[in-house]
């Protein structure tokens, strides 16, 4: 008997809230055990005091009409109350036992995060700067207020993800991006670099032999666009990471088409599937194996102030991207385009 639902959450939300995500229901359920700790039921006119820092997908939710922000730490639900309910299924997160086989070794991990929070407490906000004046919606400038006076009492609050290898901090959660465009490292302006297109890019090593030099052509351009021209790229991203966990629907454009072209490689990410394993989550362990175990461990050796972002980092303005280009062709064996990005142009020096 399959134990598929152990990784499976039942919820019963309002008929308004079926197109959010996951992550955002994630949220919402969390705000209502806030609304509901004191009280037996939930109404619609009920107002909630939060912590906006505590709530990641706040500001979407606050886009899409989920909440209503009534000032920085007062917020209400949007539903109509109990009568409209729909049932909705969603992911868990992964356990432990789930993680990839890749091996990664946890000293080398370990001294990564040392170095990425030694590197954290080399950043230095400029003079003057404010929350306020950015142009945000209430809800991010609560998240960037939160962000900046963690940044500046240093707390950064270096943390692995508890099932992939990934170091969390607060440039890589609320409020980063516009943070990011304020802050000098050990003096010098941020300059964040990142492997465009990170896991179709990885994916090339998995790829069938047959049906690789049609892949790379893709991959010279936008392969987002490329497989799914009538779509937004966002979306195309999503259903990407769709299938590169092996679920290949014919209703999404992206996976049809990609199946069309690559017929042998969609067959192996099924097979992979169906076996018990996710190549999302092995190209997610891959890409860390890149970041960390081998750039932040050569930065460390050199040095160099390096702070890993997802499947990028933020470094000084002397960097040399080359660093991370070298490490990606020792890992996969193909070489990778990078974006590299100045935040903050006003402060370069």
């Amino acid at each position: 008997m399959s134990e598929s639902w152990k990784s499976q959450q039942w919820l019963a939300i309002p008929l308004k809230w079926v197109g959010l995500n996951p992550a955002e229901l994630h949220c919402l359920a969390k705000l209502v055990r806030l609304y509901t700790s004191k009280k037996s039921t939930l109404q619609p006119d009920d107002v909630a005091t939060i912590d906006p820092s505590d709530y990641r997908s706040l500001s979407r939710l606050a886009e899409k009409g989920a909440v209503n922000l009534h000032n920085p730490y007062k917020i209400s639900l949007d539903w109509d109350g109990p009568d409209s309910l729909v049932i909705r299924r969603i992911a868990l997160r992964r356990s432990k036992e789930d993680a990839s086989e890749l091996n990664c070794d946890p000293y080398r991990i370990q001294r990564a995060a040392r170095h990425v929070h030694k590197s954290l407490a080399l950043l230095t906000l400029t003079h003057g700067w404010s929350p306020e004046g950015h142009g945000l919606s209430i809800a991010d400038t609560c998240n960037l207020q939160q962000a900046a006076q963690r940044f500046t009492a240093k707390r950064f609050n270096v943390k692995r993800g508890g099932c992939v290898w990934r170091i969390y901090h607060v440039l890589c959660t609320s409020g980063s991006k516009e943070l990011r465009k304020h802050v000098l490292l050990d003096g010098e302006a941020l300059t964040e670099v990142d492997i465009k297109a990170a896991f179709p890019t990885m994916l090339v090593k998995f790829v069938v032999e047959s049906e690789r030099d049609d892949y790379w052509k893709l991959l010279f351009g936008d392969i987002y666009t490329a497989l799914a021209p009538s779509i937004t790229r966002d979306i195309a991203k999503v259903q990407m990471m769709q299938l590169l966990a092996g679920c290949l629907y014919d209703k999404q454009e992206l996976h049809r088409n990609f199946r069309s072209r690559f017929p042998l490689t969609a067959l192996k990410l099924i097979t992979y599937k169906a076996q018990g394993h996710s190549q999302a989550r092995y190209l997610q362990d891959m890409e860390s194996h890149i970041m960390l175990m081998d750039v932040a461990i050569s930065c460390a050796e050199q040095s160099i102030p390096f702070i890993s972002v997802h499947d990028g980092c933020l470094v000084p303005r002397s960097f040399d991207p080359n660093l991370v280009k070298d490490a990606f062709r020792r890992e996969v064996g193909f070489d990778c385009q990078l974006h590299v990005r100045h935040p903050s142009p006003l402060l370069a020096v």
